[in-house]
């Protein structure tokens, strides 16, 4: 890793030739894996996750349900972290020289793990905002005002990472915004009793996702740097990882001590709870991927258009919302944003 520390902004204007770093990335774009750009593959995949993701939470979110959202969350981050270090003992050979590599780099940068607990918090506190704010709004609802973190992502990009953007990828994320923007408007608006327990909790419904979509844009950039500077994807996600399990749990102690204590941490687990778990695990790789084979901004693009697919679910699944012209104006127009932003149209 960098020993500019936490510098995040690049010098693209003071060097014109390439260095090793960004001929690297460059690589990491062009990789093909089945006679496919890996970045088209794992943008598919966190794309059809974050779908799937909205839905199994809604699936356990039952009204008896007796599991705790935050010790979800912490397990969810003990299997990420688990998974990453096997995948890091198949890329390296061994678990035996892969815990060896773990032990020594993280002893070698203390003070670079030290940082990756801000990227760790961020996420912890984020996935308690996203069960806390699909229990107030509609999947929907939540999915698309979430796509704020759109506008977080590409413009913390630039303001940290040193992004230089277009013309057209700008005009290509205002599309995409107002394509999203569409899909919330084709909701027809439903007539509420004037019922104000009602009320404040979608306004803290509402509340939850905006922050969220801010700490997701901030996260993102983060782990982008940091996964960019790290020789395999797999070590530095380990690290991301143990930092993970620390913060959720200290999370978990602090929002459900009492019944942690009376319950334990696996209370009302269920084959559908190991499930979900999974599920946010395969997620937090999933994320890892696309950091590193594409990039934060693409990540954006590859939720945004989950939007679509999550809204046709829930019509026929949940009855939530209905399919109107409005909704495919706004799902062709987030289609086309992404084609223009990657210069394919």
């Amino acid at each position: 890793m960098s020993d500019s520390g936490l510098r995040l902004r690049g010098h693209r204007r003071d060097h014109k030739v390439p260095t090793a770093h960004q001929d690297e990335s460059r690589r990491e774009h062009r990789a093909v894996l089945w006679g496919v750009q890996v970045r088209w593959l794992v943008l598919a995949g966190l794309t059809l996750q974050t779908s799937w993701q909205v839905f199994i939470i809604k699936w356990t979110a039952v009204p008896t349900k007796s599991y705790l959202d935050s010790t979800c969350v912490f397990f969810s981050e003990m299997v990420k972290m688990i998974l990453s270090i096997l995948f890091l003992a198949y890329e390296r050979g061994s678990l035996a020289t892969a815990l060896g590599e773990l032990w020594s780099s993280s002893c070698k940068d203390v003070v670079e793990i030290m940082k990756l607990a801000v990227p760790s918090l961020a996420y912890s506190v984020q996935s308690n905002l996203l069960f806390f704010s699909l229990a107030s709004l509609s999947a929907g609802v939540q999915q698309v005002t979430y796509q704020l973190k759109i506008v977080s992502a590409a413009t913390l990009s630039a303001l940290l990472l040193g992004k230089s953007l277009s013309l057209k990828q700008w005009l290509a994320l205002i599309l995409l915004v107002v394509g999203v923007l569409l899909v919330h408007l084709s909701e027809p608006r439903v007539s509420v009793s004037a019922d104000s327990t009602l009320t404040a909790k979608t306004l803290l419904g509402l509340l939850a996702v905006v922050f969220a979509s801010f700490l997701s844009g901030f996260a993102g950039v983060f782990m982008e740097w940091t996964l960019k500077n790290s020789s395999s994807i797999w070590l530095r996600n380990t690290q991301l990882g143990a930092w993970g399990c620390i913060t959720s749990l200290v999370a978990a102690v602090y929002q459900d001590g009492e019944q942690l204590y009376k319950g334990g941490l696996m209370q009302g687990f269920t084959w559908d709870v190991f499930f979900m778990i999974f599920t946010f695990a395969f997620g937090g790789l999933m994320v890892a991927m696309v950091l590193k084979y594409a990039d934060n901004i693409l990540r954006q693009f590859s939720t945004a258009l989950s939007l679509s697919l999550t809204t046709v679910i829930s019509c026929v699944a949940f009855g939530e919302n209905h399919l109107n012209a409005t909704f495919f104006l706004g799902t062709l127009l987030a289609i086309v944003a992404t084609f223009v932003y990657n210069d394919v149209l």
